[in-house]
């Protein structure tokens, strides 16, 4: 199994990267598709600090490619050994049987408080959610990026808002 050194490391730290995994033409695609499929929409109480974010919700039914990326070899590994129910019969056991929720894509415009995505912190070895973040565009500390807090996915805690 190619993922075993990431699977290890999420256990580990709670996060892996895992860099180049996308080709350079893959990742023009990508680009492409978003910006193509992005349109500027104001929801009803969207917080006042996201409304320079741009933001596309269900990835999944705006284009195929967009689903083929979770199919690729080493995303379906991870997620298998960490998602899928293991008391689940009625798929074969070589198939995933996890769930996708929410595949968006988003550009934040303003600096987002810490926080957990789960919205609920979460004490034990069982995971029942994950975040996969597929960078497009080169970030630094001047353009914006996410920030991992290591091990954090052991506290059973909410974040410090002041870290």
């Amino acid at each position: 199994m190619k993922s075993l050194k990431y699977i290890n490391q999420i256990k580990k730290r709670g996060y892996c990267i895992i860099k180049n995994y996308f080709k350079n033409e893959e990742i023009q695609i990508l680009i492409n598709l978003v910006n193509k499929n992005y349109k500027s929409i104001n929801y009803k109480g969207l917080p006042s600090r996201d409304k320079k974010d741009k933001i596309i919700y269900n990835l999944q039914n705006k284009d195929i490619y967009f689903i083929k990326l979770l199919q690729k070899p080493t995303i379906v590994e991870i997620c298998k050994k960490f998602l899928d129910d293991e008391y689940f019969r009625l798929i074969d056991k070589k198939r995933p049987n996890y769930i996708l929720s929410y595949y968006n894509a988003r550009s934040s415009g303003e600096k987002l408080d810490l926080h957990i995505d789960s919205h609920m912190p979460y004490l034990g070895n069982k995971i029942f959610m994950m975040q996969f973040a597929i960078i497009l565009e080169d970030q630094n500390r001047e353009n914006g990026c996410t920030t991992i807090v290591p091990y954090s996915h052991k506290s059973g805690k909410f974040t410090n808002r002041k870290t």
